[in-house]
């Protein structure tokens, strides 16, 4: 499990989780107000790539482990 859970209780911490589709109502407006910050570069966004999909597994795994920054991409092709 998640490490110092025991926190949650001491701190007396609430968890609430989400689904992304709660507010899938939002997506066209936060595409129009986004996408132009990310053409701009003023959001930046980072990604681990790795290339060929023969090593799709090692880069599962990698991610499992935490071996990724932001996002795993897998390039093919």
């Amino acid at each position: 499990g998640p490490r110092n859970l025991g926190l949650v209780v001491t701190k007396r911490l609430a968890l609430r989780g989400f689904i992304v589709t709660d507010d899938a109502h939002l997506a066209g407006e936060f595409h129009s107000e986004v996408a132009p910050l990310v053409a701009d570069g003023r959001i930046v966004f980072r990604e681990t790539v790795v290339d060929g999909l023969e090593n799709a597994p090692e880069a599962f795994i990698s991610m499992l482990r935490g071996g990724n920054v932001g996002k795993m991409v897998v390039r093919t092709g």
